[in-house]
Parts: C-alpha cells; structure tokens; sequence
C-alpha cells in the first residue's frame, strides 16, 4: 500500500491487533502451540533421532499466525517431520519475490490477463508460483487460508456477532455455536471488518478481505522462523552463551517440565540480550526498503533530499508526480545492523554481552530489524512473544548440538525475504531432568 493516507488509516485498524496487551492476551494460545512443539520434539529425543528443528520452527511459525490470524488449526507442526505443504508453496513464492521489484511493469500487465493467456505465453515457473499465492487460483494455501476465513465467518454470524464493539465481539463469540467448531477469536478479521475501527476506513470487500489476510500470513511466518533458526545456530556454535543462556532458565525455572509463560520469560535479562542479537543478526528483510521523500523534503547528515529534482537540477514542486517520478531513498536492515560505527569492530559477530552493558540501552534505537516509523513491522510484538517462548523452552527442556549443519549451509540470498542455500538446520536433542 503506497499511498500514505491509506496506509495510516490501514495501519490504524491493524495495529491494536498486533499491540503488546493483544499479544499478551493472545500468548496462552502461542504457549499451547510450543507445548505441542515440545511434545512432537520429546519423541526424537527419546529415540536420539537428529531433528530438522528448520522445518519444526517453520511449521510452528506457521500455525502460530494460522490460529491468530483466522483461528484456525491447520496442525503444520503434526505433520511428518514438520513437513506440511503450505511451507512447500511459501518456500517457491520466496523464491519468485525478486520478480515485482525487478519488472514491476511486466509484473502488473501479467497479473491483469486472464490465467489461460498466462500459461499460453508467459509459462515462466516463477510467474506461475507468483500467481499461486493470488485469489485467482485454487491452490491448497489460498484454499486452506480462505476455508478457514469462510468458517470463521459462518461462525461469527451464526453467533450473530452484528455489534461494532469489538469488545462485545469477543464476548459473543464465545457463545454455544462458535464452541461447536472449537474456533478462536481473531481479532484481526474483527477489526478488518468493523467500519469503527479507524476514522475513515471501509470495511474490505470479500476479495480483498483475502488479499490482506494472506499477505498478513505469508509475513508473520517466514521472518520469524529465520530469527529462530539463525538466532538457534548461533546460540549452539557458542557454549559460552548457550551455557549461560541455560543457566539463566535453570534458575529461573527448577524444573524441566516447569510451565514458561510469556509475562515471565521476558523478565530475563540473559535471554533478552540474546533474542535481541539473534533479532540484529537475522536478516528477515536484508535488501532495500524503499523510502518516498515528502514533498517538503528531507534532510539527512547534513544533506537535504528534494522530493524531486528534474534532470537539469532544478527542484520540482508538483504534489501531481507519480511514485515512479518522486525521490525514492533505499534502506538495508542488514547494512544498519552491522554498521561498525555503531556496532564496533564486532559488528559481524554474535555477540549478546553487547546488551547487557550500561549503555546498552542506547543501541535499541539503532536496531533496525523491524524498521522505524510509520512503516514499522506490525507484528514485531508477536514475534518477541514467539522468540521469548520458543528460546525459553527449547534451551530449558533440552540438551541441544547442532547436527550435520555448516556455517556454508547457514548462508543466504536475498529474494526480497531471506532464503538460505544450503542444508536446513538439523540438532540433536536431549531431554534435561
């Protein structure tokens, strides 16, 4: 969404969704998904089976923001080795992101002709993954989200939830019927469709109600697990932090089997440090974010930006031009987290102590993994939550050694989203008493 004024008021009926007190409220349904993680995980323990904790944390990722978003279980995590086929289409759609910002032209004549003409003339894999992920096809991720958003809305009307109230939502939905299906409350579907959530807004058409909610799913899965995964890798390759990280959650929680809740892992300070350097050191986003000028400029280090300048020099102020004809500035998450200015001459290592000085505090503003301002990360509160309770978990229940893994397999390329080359990560596990 580039226009600014479509993107506040968006942003307004979204935000309380993904706010810290939602996501606290929500964290017993994000526990209950890392208790059935720690189950399935507690049988390759047992058999001393090496496990693809890659695809468990995608799978985990993945049922999370299901069961958020349009509360549904679609149980990615009781697949065969965490191996279910959403994660299959998500991985092929990453690998055709680069395309829009690549032929953004040919990408907008392409998606407007009909599908036949598509595969007839542009029989490109890329292209024809891209049109996987839209409304137009019926393939199992668009009808495994959109079943779950039909449900969802039967349920609510046969609750007949008809109050703009999203508080009187949340209660009614609790009602007879709704308990029936055993589905959840999503509080994001509310918002989309209460016209009271922003100044301004229209409720979406059923169409678009679909666009946004799997561009909400395809988001809050796939970053998220690579923090994780990166964030996990490093923790194993470095038994100092991995043994300070484990004493910290032995201390805190005596027993193995000791029920961790969100409000309390957060209190850490260790496993702080160490989710906000797996936070710098992860790439979610790492290419270019672009940045429109405003018409009244922008000045940066000493530099002032015009909003547009013509090709002889000569500013132009026309509030008519066209994204393609205003100034556009780029910016890298991945440069700015590694900045040695601000970071040091250990900018490229994982280092969690880098939190934990007294002037440590200083370093959050610089952190730029979810960006800054009005285009900030809506789900960054979700994501801490999943990262706080997975870490805490994982590294408190088991004994974990990285397996048959590479630093070469832990590199990437940058696809738009991150997408690593090598092998998927694979750990041995120990149950701890």
């Amino acid at each position: 969404m580039i226009d600014p004024n479509e993107h506040r008021i968006r942003k307004q009926v979204l935000a309380p969704a993904f706010s810290p007190g939602q996501v606290q409220q929500s964290s017993p349904r994000i526990e209950a998904t890392v208790e059935d993680m720690c189950s399935t995980l507690s049988k390759f323990a047992e058999s001393s089976t090496p496990v693809n904790i890659f695809a468990a944390l995608k799978a985990f990722s993945m049922d999370v923001v299901f069961d958020l978003i349009i509360g549904e279980d679609i149980g990615a995590l009781r697949s065969p080795n965490f191996h279910h086929p959403n994660l299959d289409i998500m991985k092929e759609a990453i690998k055709g992101s680069w395309i829009p910002r690549a032929f953004p032209v040919l990408t907008r004549v392409t998606f407007a002709l009909p599908n036949w003409i598509i595969k007839v003339f542009f029989n490109v894999p890329m292209i024809e993954v891209a049109m996987q992920t839209t409304p137009t096809s019926a393939n199992d991720y668009y009808k495994t989200a959109t079943t779950g958003i039909d449900q969802y809305l039967e349920d609510r009307a046969a609750a007949s939830l008809q109050k703009s109230s999203l508080e009187h939502d949340v209660r009614a939905i609790s009602s007879s019927s709704v308990k029936k299906s055993q589905r959840k409350v999503s509080t994001t579907i509310e918002r989309l469709l209460d016209p009271a959530s922003a100044k301004g807004y229209v409720p979406l058409c059923r169409d678009h109600l679909n666009e946004e909610i799997l561009v909400l799913l395809g988001a809050g899965n796939d970053t998220t697990s690579n923090a994780m995964i990166l964030g996990m890798y490093h923790i194993c390759r470095r038994p100092e932090v991995q043994r300070r990280l484990e004493a910290e959650l032995e201390a805190t929680y005596p027993r193995s089997a000791q029920a961790i809740t969100f409000a309390s892992a957060k209190q850490l300070p260790y496993l702080t440090a160490v989710i906000k350097e797996s936070l710098r050191i992860s790439n979610p986003l790492p290419g270019r974010i672009p940045r429109v000028v405003p018409e009244t400029g922008y000045s940066i280090h000493g530099h002032h930006l015009p909003p547009k300048v013509s090709l002889s020099g000569h500013l132009i102020n026309d509030s008519t031009l066209t994204l393609r004809e205003k100034t556009v500035v780029h910016t890298s998450a991945y440069l700015l987290n590694r900045h040695p200015a601000i970071w040091g001459a250990s900018a490229e290592e994982f280092e969690p102590d880098r939190w934990q000085h007294e002037s440590s505090s200083d370093l959050d503003k610089y952190m730029a993994t979810f960006y800054r301002g009005s285009r900030q990360c809506l789900g960054m509160n979700l994501a801490w939550c999943e990262l706080y309770l997975v870490f805490a978990n994982l590294f408190r229940r088991f004994e974990i050694s990285i397996h048959d893994t590479t630093e070469a397999d832990m590199e990437w390329r940058d696809f738009s989203f991150l997408m690593f080359t090598g092998k998927e990560l694979h750990v041995k596990l120990k149950r701890k008493i």
